[in-house]
């Protein structure tokens, strides 16, 4: 196996932390966004907002017991919903 000069590997490392970094920014614009479309839903369309649920036991992108009882308040038949 071949031997990294020191000097690459401190910019593999240097290059390591540098992207990390990006990542961590672009990761907090990501949650401002999405904080900011939250607002908007909750604030001025008036949607109910249940929280990050990020780390709840069986989060999925659609929840079908408060998606069929929605459902069901719209009027729409059972074996459709």
């Amino acid at each position: 196996m071949p031997r990294l000069h020191v000097t690459a590997i401190r910019e593999q490392l240097e290059k390591c932390l540098r992207d990390e970094l990006i990542l961590s920014s672009v990761g907090q614009i990501e949650k401002q966004t999405q904080a900011r479309i939250v607002a908007l839903l909750r604030d001025r369309l008036h949607y109910s907002y249940l929280g990050n649920w990020l780390d709840r036991a069986g989060n999925t992108n659609i929840e079908p017991e408060r998606l069929t009882a929605w459902l069901a308040s719209q009027g729409v038949a059972p074996a459709l919903a």
